[in-house]
């Protein structure tokens, strides 16, 4: 059964407040509740404070390990959040909501090709 989004949010958050201790001693915590927070993405973008807590400690993670941090499990397991994280909210800003308009149309019965200019100034070499 899956634990509800405020829940994964409340473990997330505080195993993400000391990423040293995480690392060492609930790595296995960490994954499976980062596992349950993939269901939950639409709510991760929205939720402010559980974003700030997995940015900063990435930071942290990447300034502890500045040469390997990539090497971290818990580090790779912050990457995929935030990439999560940065995905799904290019997604929302992206799309347009339904039946808004895409951008301008041309009739295609009307005036024949599209022309363009040069504009002034320009010079061949």
């Amino acid at each position: 059964m899956t634990p509800s989004f405020l829940v994964v949010k409340a473990v997330i958050i505080s195993l993400c407040k000391d990423p040293a201790t995480t690392a060492n001693d609930n790595l296995d915590q960490f994954q499976e509740y980062a596992g349950y927070l993939e269901r939950y993405k639409w709510e991760l973008i929205q939720d402010k404070e559980l974003k700030d807590s997995v940015f900063r400690a990435r930071t942290a993670v990447e300034k502890e390990h500045h040469t390997n941090a990539s090497k971290q499990p818990i580090h790779r397991v912050l990457k995929a959040i935030t990439g999560w994280i940065q995905s799904e909210h290019s997604q929302a800003t992206d799309s347009p909501p339904a039946g808004a308009p895409t951008g301008p149309r041309r009739d295609p019965k009307s005036a024949g090709p599209t022309t363009r200019s040069k504009g002034k100034g320009s010079s061949s070499f």
